[in-house]
């Protein structure tokens, strides 16, 4: 019962991790966008 509850508890951090993996993603991507629409509105000289 125990290793269950270990494993479990396991699991559910490895899932944690993947959704802060996928937010700090998602927010790489926005700022990419981001300074890519800046770019094309300002073009650097």
């Amino acid at each position: 019962m125990a290793a269950l509850l270990s494993f479990d508890g396991i699991y559910r951090r490895v899932e944690i991790q993947r959704i802060e993996v996928k937010e700090i993603r998602c927010r790489q991507a926005c700022v990419l966008e981001c300074v890519e629409m800046q770019s094309i509105k300002h073009p650097v000289k």
